[in-house]
């Protein structure tokens, strides 16, 4: 493990994401980009549900 730092340092991000026809989800999401205004959390909530979806739609077209 010689390439691998000693120490990483992680923002935290606490949200909640509204999206209509879906529930309130309260997520709490670790992320290496630091910058909040170069990266708003909210923004980063809403790209994780809609990775999360993509996700979901791939196991769908995956054969059984």
């Amino acid at each position: 493990m010689a390439g691998l730092p000693t120490q990483l340092t992680v923002r935290v991000i606490k949200g909640r994401c509204h999206e209509k026809g879906f529930r309130v989800r309260q997520l709490t999401l670790v992320t290496t980009l630091l910058d909040a205004e170069l990266y708003p959390a909210q923004e980063i909530l809403r790209a994780y549900l809609r990775r999360w979806r993509l996700e979901m739609c791939l196991d769908d077209l995956k054969p059984l």
